[in-house]
C-alpha cells in the first residue's frame, strides 16, 4: 500500500530541545514520525511530508531543507504559509495517484483538500476540538475520517466522522526498563 503521512514542516522530527519553539511540544511531529516509520517497517510504501531535516525510514518530501522554525527567513511567524505549501504538495501528489490514502495531522487544512480528491484521508486530532468554530467543524465533519487521542476528546463532537480512538504510543525501544529508588 502506498501511503502519505502528512506531518509538519515547522519542527524537526524527532524533535530535539533546540528544535522546539517555546510553548510547543514536538509531540505531533514525533507521533507522525513513529507512524511513518512503523508503517515502513511493516512493508508499506510510505512518504512522510515533514521538515527537510527529518530523520525517517520513509521517503521524505518537504518544502525546505530544514524546519521552518530553524530557518531564519521563516521562523514561527511565517510557519502557516510553509505548512500550507507542504499540505498542497502532499495533495497534489495524491491527486496524481501517488497514494492509496493520506494520514494527516491537520484538522481543517487537510479536510479542505480531502474534499477535492477521491483519496481517503484520516486525520489524527492532536489538539482539543473545543475552541474551533462549531460551524467549521460541522462543515468538515465528513470531509475525512478522524482519530481521537482519547474518548473524552469526542464529547460534544459526536457528529464528527470518527474512525476510532487511538492513544499516542511510545517507542519502547527508546527506553530501558528499570526501577530507581
Amino acid at each position: 500500500m502506498s501511503l502519505a503521512v502528512l506531518s509538519s514542516p515547522v519542527l524537526t522530527a524527532p524533535p530535539t530541545e533546540r528544535s522546539v519553539p517555546p510553548g510547543w511540544s514536538g509531540s505531533p511531529e514525533n507521533v507522525m514520525l513513529q507512524i511513518a516509520n512503523g508503517l515502513s517497517n511493516r512493508g508499506h510504501d510510505v512518504t512522510l511530508f515533514a521538515s527537510g531535516d527529518t530523520d525517517t525510514k520513509a521517503k521524505l518530501e518537504s518544502v525546505g531543507s530544514q524546519s521552518s522554525y530553524e530557518d531564519p527567513e521563516i521562523g514561527v511567524a511565517g510557519h502557516k504559509q510553509h505548512e500550507l505549501s507542504l499540505i498542497a504538495k502532499c495533495y497534489e501528489m495524491a491527486g496524481k495517484g501517488a497514494f492509496d490514502a493520506v494520514h494527516s495531522r491537520y484538522l481543517t487544512e487537510s479536510a479542505a483538500a480531502a474534499q477535492l480528491l477521491k483519496v481517503p484521508t484520516i486525520s489524527t486530532l492532536h489538539s482539543p476540538l473545543h475552541g474551533t468554530s462549531e460551524q467549521i467543524l460541522r462543515t468538515i465533519a465528513n470531509a475525512q475520517r478522524y482519530v481521537s487521542l482519547s474518548d473524552r476528546q469526542r464529547i460534544g463532537f459526536e457528529y464528527m466522522n470518527f474512525a476510532d480512538t487511538i492513544y499516542n504510543g511510545v517507542d519502547s525501544d527508546l527506553f530501558s526498563f528499570g526501577i530507581k529508588y
